[in-house]
């Protein structure tokens, strides 16, 4: 496979150098988690209460009545009691102004965020029961109400979508609650100084990606695709706080699942889809990391998690232009042999070299920038051919594209395997060396399993 000279130079702009900058990295070794963005860097809204808005609320009783008219104070304490649940059990209709409540009260302190939860949660799957079939009137949140969900976590509008992308979906300014909904009359306001604990926020994050799952698997066609595509993105930026980097992520992965699945015209939108999470994140590591937040377990993640990585490679070795175009192509092992011989690491070197030209470092000596730069480029090689794998996949080969993985085989050994020096003293190095050579075993494997598919009679029926 010929490759045009002039496209093994790695191309560079002046946010790589920006991204240098932003994102430090541990001398020696390469890191195993990723750094993650900022999402909830302020502190939350400082706020105690959030009142209920009961405009045009007719109470059904005299205890739901009363439950209305109640401070805040006496509403929580009904509301941990588990007067709402006997409340709005059997027949009785919770309103949707109160469930829409319920699941913004889950940003607040840890206890009221708990029994919001298990109320908001335990009233649906009840309602649910009760509901005749194929009439199931369950209150699933819109987009707004999740972004300002997020919005009271300590997030803001140019940490959850920092190129705009979909802010028209989710509306930044009109989601924010008007003043008067916060607090209420009497109620000491207490002002939290830091953002919550990566326990508590990881906790919080898993209540709501409970609920939106429920909403998503019993109500499929709730979401229209161009909603869903955009919650996909939200997600995906969410799940980059660096608070989360070391937390499980089961409820994420679980609810990207289900809202991959019920997207109408999948053909059409998974262009789309991977153009808008190509700008996640500017960070390689972290890109890596957007593409394992998706489940391998069906079809269309695995589907999309071999576009996506396609798209991330292209965009990393300076070919945004041709990731659109790379997607048009059913055979992704044929492009990927396009984009390996541009991760060989000295010219990511040399791009990386080429950049910092234009910048002054006073009072670093060169010795120490080259030092950085080396372990920079095998830092995003290894980034790359994580990626690299993720389009390989773990299954056997058809026989049509063994001639392009044998290919591949001998592109990852001429550029990577045989350019990398060991050191004892870079532990990178030797780090993207044994991935390479893991993932040299790997393909092979893959190789042999297709030709012994391929060439071994079948089995006696």
């Amino acid at each position: 496979m010929e490759v045009a000279k002039g496209n093994t130079a790695f191309q560079f702009t002046e946010a790589r150098r920006l991204i240098l900058e932003k994102f430090p990295m541990n001398r020696g070794s390469i890191a195993a988690v990723h750094p993650g963005e900022n999402i909830f860097g302020l502190s939350p809204s400082s706020r105690t209460a959030l009142a209920l808005d009961i405009t045009g609320l007719r109470p059904q009783n005299e205890l739901e009545g009363l439950f209305f008219r109640s401070p805040f104070n006496r509403q929580m304490v009904l509301l941990k009691d588990g007067v709402l649940r006997v409340l709005y059990r059997g027949t009785s209709r919770c309103p949707h102004a109160v469930l829409r409540w319920l699941f913004q009260l889950m940003t607040l302190n840890p206890g009221v965020s708990a029994s919001a939860f298990h109320t908001l949660w335990e009233i649906s799957i009840d309602q649910m029961a009760s509901a005749d079939k194929g009439n199931i009137d369950l209150w699933c949140p819109v987009l707004k109400d999740i972004a300002q969900a997020f919005y009271n976590l300590g997030a803001c509008a140019s940490t959850l979508d920092p190129t705009g992308l979909f802010q028209p979906e989710f509306g930044a300014k009109d989601s924010e609650f008007p003043e008067h909904l916060f607090g209420a009359a009497g109620i000491k306001r207490e002002v939290i100084e830091e953002a919550p604990s990566p326990f508590v926020l990881a906790a919080t994050l898993g209540n709501i990606c409970k609920f939106l799952t429920l909403c998503a698997a019993s109500h499929p066609h709730r979401y229209l695709d161009r909603e869903r595509l955009a919650l996909l993105t939200l997600l995906c930026r969410v799940g980059l706080d660096r608070n989360l980097c070391k937390q499980p992520n089961v409820d994420l992965q679980q609810l990207l699942l289900f809202l991959l699945e019920g997207v109408q015209d999948w053909p059409g939108k998974l262009p789309e889809l991977c153009e808008s999470l190509c700008h996640v994140s500017l960070h390689h590591h972290n890109m890596v990391a957007v593409v394992r937040s998706f489940p391998d377990t069906t079809p269309r993640g695995r589907q999309l998690r071999r576009n996506l990585s396609l798209c991330f490679m292209a965009k990393l070795l300076g070919k945004a232009q041709m990731a659109r175009s790379l997607l048009q192509k059913e055979n992704q092992l044929e492009q990927l042999g396009h984009l390996l011989p541009l991760m060989k690491p000295a010219a990511l070197k040399k791009g990386l070299q080429m950049e910092l030209r234009l910048a002054e470092h006073p009072g670093r000596g060169q010795l120490e920038a080259l030092a950085e730069l080396d372990q920079e480029a095998c830092y995003l090689c290894y980034s790359l051919l994580t990626l690299a794998n993720a389009i390989v996949t773990n299954q056997a080969v058809p026989s049509r594209h063994q001639g392009t993985l044998s290919q591949l085989c001998i592109q990852l050994q001429q550029h990577i395997s045989a350019t990398v020096r060991e050191d004892s003293r870079l532990m990178y190095r030797t780090q993207l060396k044994d991935l390479a050579a893991r993932t040299y075993i790997k393909w092979q494997g893959l190789l042999t399993q297709g030709w012994l598919r391929t060439t071994l009679p079948a089995g006696p029926e």
